[in-house]
């Protein structure tokens, strides 16, 4: 006797249904290997490598970068610690399989007397990042900025650092990429240092920048002049304006514009 089969697009759309549902994804792993494809698209839809052990686990489940669900991942969110930096030194193949990520959550979690971060770990990642929400403390301008210009078509740009910026540093004269960033989604920026380091740079772009959306926080009385200059950048794109003051380690939100 034949064992029936559902039509493909059934079992597919079945899947789908559970995609927030990830202890029932697992046990449809289960069933049959015809169902794992389908299970892991939205199980490894987004990716997070937090600890050194987490990470060293998934190098050793699938060794093989190119032959691994990171082809599945959406979203890759990497918390910037000092014992993944130092596991993963000289050895960053894995992230090559992650040719698919769309929106990059990237943190540190180191002290201010730290060494500031570098971006070896990220060589390697697609250009397919249309947003990227960085957060680094310490923070080196120069560096931060070169990176987020890397991506040609990111869009979406958020920007936080509990932290000024490191000492020494300075916005270096950078040789800008042939294909710069599109930033025509939205901008979030928050700064205990100042909007400076991030304004200075985008308002630079000589492709300009067209961000329907903008979210900022303001820490020094500088920010309100870069707002100003932000606003005349994207005076024909603008849709959504969003300002916080912190005054005494009190946000307080006290402009809010839509069109």
């Amino acid at each position: 006797m034949l064992t029936p089969r559902f039509p493909l697009e059934i079992l597919d759309y079945t899947i789908d249904l559970l995609h927030d549902d990830p202890d029932a994804l697992k046990e449809c792993c289960l069933v049959s290997k015809s169902w794992i494809h389908r299970t892991r698209k939205h199980l490894f839809a987004h990716v997070k490598f937090i600890t050194e052990k987490r990470l060293q686990s998934w190098k050793e489940a699938f060794p093989d970068p190119f032959n691994s669900p990171a082809y599945h991942a959406h979203t890759l969110s990497i918390n910037y610690s000092g014992e993944i930096i130092d596991t993963d030194r000289g050895a960053g193949e894995w992230i090559r399989g992650f040719s698919r990520v769309v929106h990059l959550r990237v943190a540190s979690q180191r002290s201010y007397t730290d060494s500031e971060v570098s971006f070896d770990l990220l060589h390697g990642l697609p250009p397919t990042i249309e947003s990227l929400h960085a957060d680094f403390t310490p923070f080196n301008p120069s560096r931060v900025l070169n990176f987020i210009i890397s991506f040609p078509l990111l869009e979406s740009l958020s920007v936080t650092t509990h932290s000024e910026i490191v000492v020494g540093t300075e916005l270096s004269t950078t040789i800008q990429p042939q294909s710069l960033p599109m930033f025509t989604g939205s901008l979030e920026v928050s700064m205990k240092g100042g909007m400076k380091p991030i304004a200075r740079r985008l308002l630079s772009l000589s492709g300009g920048i067209h961000f329907r959306e903008l979210a900022l926080k303001w820490f020094r009385e500088e920010d309100s002049l870069l707002t100003m200059a932000l606003l005349e950048k994207c005076s024909h794109t603008l849709e959504s304006l969003k300002i916080a003051c912190d005054s005494h380690s009190t946000s307080v939100w006290h402009l809010c514009l839509r069109r």
